[in-house]
């Protein structure tokens, strides 16, 4: 396809547009992380990590993000998502109530207390298994989803390929050890931000919850920076002594929200210490931009043999960007156009590519599209501009 340079569009003063309303952005345009990072390093004592921008997915710093380790109560994350998932579904409500097994009454490490016979709510479960991290309230969780805990963990597994997790297995959905069953940092902040995305609503209600009683006892949750008055809102800790010390965080400050996972610090104090430092890091150096909005004239272009001379041209989707606050200064936008478009041409054709450039490093391309269509003009009206055309190609 042949490109002319139309034009560079000028990027005043206030160019950036914040993204206030791009929640669940599974479709915007994501940015490469290699291109954000100028700003100072960061060093974790942890065995992997990463940093993820939620909106767009962009992992903006990690480190060794797909090296397996055994997940522990990280697995509480996806038995979450599948009672989330079961209940917009409509399968499941939360004020539905169910009697606990004797198979989730007896079921080891953390618990939330429960006794076999008790009549509870699915509130109750989603806090027992958030707060306090129970494993009774987990595997109290898959039998009533799945009436049984092989086939919930089978569902567990299913979702975890359908959202592109490739490097998890599930083996139980409390996480005790057991052969087979590993994630990665990576994928943990995958499912992190499908479960923020997906279900708003489940996240703000349970995830920030800092402590719940039940049977009289109250418990606190041990993700020790919701105590911090920073935006801090979930998610998820763990620990399992084979791979040491975990935990998921999320935070939004200034329209921006980044994820967190710290996988295999030594000590509970260290992961909190070391999770704080890695989104105070991302909140210092990192801003979400939207540049142009859809449907939005960025041009136009001509057009030959239509009963109009010009279409005017612009984007289908948000285009939004992680960029370093120290290099957004640099950002420049062109738009390359097709020569010698002729009519008819259809609303949605493509017309060109919007390029981005920090520098000299090119970010990104975007589809141009026409906005608007354009018929084929009268006989006479065709002639001239076929004439002109030969003009300009011979002179060209």
């Amino acid at each position: 396809m042949r490109y002319s340079l139309a034009t560079r569009l000028v990027l005043p003063v206030g160019w950036l547009l914040t993204a206030l309303s791009l929640v669940a952005s599974l479709c915007v345009v994501q940015a490469r992380a290699a291109s954000l990072l100028d700003v100072p390093d960061i060093r974790l004592d942890a065995s992997s990590f990463v940093l993820m921008e939620q909106s767009t997915g962009t992992l903006v710093k990690s480190r060794q993000p797909d090296a397996r380790i055994q997940p522990a109560s990280l697995t509480k994350l996806m038995t979450a998502y599948v009672l989330a998932e079961s209940i917009k579904q409509g399968d499941i409500k939360l004020e539905q109530q169910t009697t606990i097994s004797r198979n989730a009454w007896r079921i080891p490490g953390s618990t939330m207390f429960l006794e076999a016979g008790d009549v509870v709510s699915i509130e109750q479960l989603l806090l027992g298994l958030v707060v306090h991290s129970g494993n009774d309230a987990a595997v109290a969780i898959a039998e009533l989803v799945s009436g049984g805990v092989a086939r919930f963990v089978e569902r567990m597994n299913q979702e975890a390929q359908r959202l592109g997790m490739t490097n998890t297995s599930y083996r139980n959905p409390n996480g005790l050890s057991e052969e087979g069953q590993y994630t990665t940092a990576r994928d943990t902040a995958t499912l992190t931000r499908a479960l923020i995305a997906e279900h708003p609503a489940i996240y703000k209600r349970f995830y920030a919850e800092k402590s719940f009683t039940y049977r009289g006892i109250t418990q606190h949750n041990r993700n020790r920076l919701l105590w911090l008055d920073e935006g801090f809102d979930g998610v998820k800790t763990g620990h399992i002594e084979a791979a040491g010390y975990h935990t998921v965080v999320s935070a939004r400050r200034d329209d921006i929200r980044f994820i967190g996972v710290l996988l295999g610090a030594k000590s509970e104090k260290a992961r909190t210490a070391q999770a704080r430092k890695l989104m105070d890091w991302g909140f210092r150096h990192f801003h979400l931009y939207s540049f142009y909005q859809p449907f939005t004239e960025l041009g136009r272009v001509r057009v030959w043999m239509g009963d109009t001379q010009e279409v005017a041209v612009g984007i289908v989707e948000p285009v939004v960007m992680v960029l370093a606050r120290e290099r957004s200064h640099r950002i420049d936008a062109r738009l390359l156009l097709v020569q010698y478009q002729r009519a008819p041409i259809a609303a949605g054709r493509q017309m060109g590519e919007l390029v981005i450039s920090l520098g000299d490093e090119e970010l990104r391309r975007v589809e141009i599209i026409a906005l608007d269509e354009v018929a084929q003009g009268g006989f006479f009206s065709r002639i001239i501009d076929w004439c002109k055309l030969q003009l300009l190609k011979f002179n060209v």
